[in-house]
């Protein structure tokens, strides 16, 4: 399974996690049994990406996902993960890189992203 972030590619996942919730307010009422609940919406979606890169482009391949998050803009988003049409784009909040000694072209990565929404005018 692919990912794709913006123009880049993410071709070998070895975990996909996706995190969901709603915003629940609790109001302790006298005299009521169990609190009011009342719900504010629900936060941005947050899929965790967990692979690796190797071969001779690696090191080129792991560029470009740093490039991309460091450039802190939205970018277009498709996974059979979370099936296509469900948010069309992320931004990458986090990105975590290892390297083990003795593999100078394999990198394992880390990568969060959350779905973007668009700021009203």
């Amino acid at each position: 399974m692919a990912v794709e972030l913006g123009s880049v590619t993410l071709q070998h996942l070895t975990r996909v996690d996706v995190s969901e919730g709603i915003r629940v307010v609790r109001h302790s009422v006298p005299g009521l049994n169990g609190d009011l609940s009342q719900v504010l919406g629900r936060p941005s979606v947050t899929v965790r990406l967990q692979g690796i890169f190797y071969g001779a482009e690696a090191p080129a391949e792991l560029e470009a996902l740093r490039t991309a998050h460091l450039a802190g803009e939205p970018l277009d988003f498709f996974t059979e993960a979370v099936g296509e049409g469900y948010f069309a784009e992320v931004l990458i909040t986090r990105l975590q890189v290892a390297q083990r000694a003795g593999y100078p072209d394999q990198f394992d990565f880390a990568c969060e992203v959350m779905e973007y929404v668009e700021p009203p005018e």
